[in-house]
């Protein structure tokens, strides 16, 4: 008897050995991560609104047509980057008087393009060209103006954000 149990202990040894054999597999996954380049916006021209005279008139530079006077800025970033535009304006301020005025601002992909540029509105997107370019031109309307107003050099803001 003690024999029988000698060879069933060494047979349940062989067989619990076997029945916890291990099968191992593995995989390997791809790691991909984009860096995109870094947003900038640069002024290179003012918005200059002409002189002009108090006779309840408003003041206006067209951004598509008066080359010199529409601010002109340039943003950089990655090829083909669809990006968020949001801008903002502050009144023209001099001593005591204000003067509210409305951007109207246009951009392209190409810098040659300004006649041509579409209306860009704040909280919309544009794409940057295949180097990572875009052109923007900004104009406005003033509100009239009156003899109200104190004669002088007003100036006010415009504040362009660019985001991803």
């Amino acid at each position: 008897m003690k024999r029988y149990i000698s060879i069933a202990l060494v047979l349940t040894a062989f067989w619990a050995t076997n029945s916890f054999a291990q099968v191992s597999g593995t995989a390997t996954a791809t790691v991909n991560l984009t860096v995109n380049a870094q947003v900038t916006v640069t002024t290179v021209r003012d918005l200059n609104f002409p002189s002009h005279v108090q006779d309840s008139t408003a003041a206006a530079v067209n951004p598509n047509s008066d080359g010199t006077e529409a601010a002109y800025l340039i943003l950089q970033t990655s090829a083909n980057h669809s990006c968020s535009v949001s801008y903002t304006n502050t009144p023209m301020t001099f001593t005591t008087g204000s003067i509210s005025w409305t951007p109207s601002l246009v951009g392209a992909t190409t810098s040659t393009n300004q006649t041509s540029a579409t209306s860009v509105s704040s909280g919309s997107n544009v794409t940057t060209s295949g180097t990572g370019y875009y052109y923007f031109w900004v104009g406005g309307t003033t509100a009239p103006i009156t003899n109200t107003l104190p004669a002088g050099a007003y100036q006010g803001t415009f504040d362009l954000t660019v985001t991803y």
